[in-house]
């Protein structure tokens, strides 16, 4: 009788421990989805941000050609922009969307989450260097060139506030893709100490 009761007592104790075991691995997947959400949340931003780039490309191009033929333009100036610019988005869509997938987000491949992230830091300011270098003295360009042709054509008041607004909206896009870098090194930074502290508890 005493074996008997022995023998309920383990299998009952067996499955109090496959029960607790099964309640820890359903924790750990919960909150492994927790931290993927998280995680994809506080990237999500820079996502929608270079979609909204891509299909603005259409308008870039025809403010390009259209400012071509309003301010005559040199074709060589025109390209030149053109290029710039559909390399600044190919740079953002590869530095930014192809290097994190989503199985980056588990908790197995954290350590290689940190590295991506890092190395996604260091060619995210190697492009900012670059292309910020680029599109002011671009925009000097752009700006002494349409001022000869504005005096060339003794132009009006209406394309000299043209022109005007042109220089302002240069300097504002500057300091927005400034604002804009600087709010994306951060948002690595964060997801950076997010995985070393989950890091630590495993």
């Amino acid at each position: 009788m005493e074996k008997i009761n022995n023998n309920n007592e383990l299998e009952l104790m067996r499955s109090q421990m496959a029960s607790f075991k099964k309640q820890l691995e359903q924790q750990e997947i919960i909150n492994s989805r927790i931290m993927a959400e998280s995680m994809k949340k506080k990237f999500s931003w820079i996502k929608k941000m270079i979609i909204g780039e891509i299909i603005l490309i259409p308008i870039f191009l025809y403010l390009a050609f259209a400012a071509k033929y309003y301010f005559n333009l040199s074709w060589w100036s025109v390209v030149t922009f053109v290029i710039l610019l559909l390399c600044d988005i190919w740079c953002d869509y590869d530095i930014n969307m192809r290097a994190i997938k989503d199985s980056d987000y588990s908790r197995d491949n954290l350590i290689d989450t940190i590295e991506k992230l890092v190395k996604m830091k260091q060619r995210r300011a190697k492009q900012t260097a670059i292309m910020l270098t680029a599109t002011i003295v671009m925009s000097i360009w752009l700006l002494i060139e349409i001022g000869f042709h504005l005096i060339a054509i003794n132009a009006d008041t209406g394309m000299w506030f043209v022109f005007y607004g042109g220089g302002t909206g240069a300097f504002i896009g500057v300091v927005a893709a400034w604002w804009i870098y600087r709010k994306m090194q951060k948002t690595n930074d964060e997801m950076i100490k997010q995985i070393e502290e989950i890091s630590k508890e495993q």
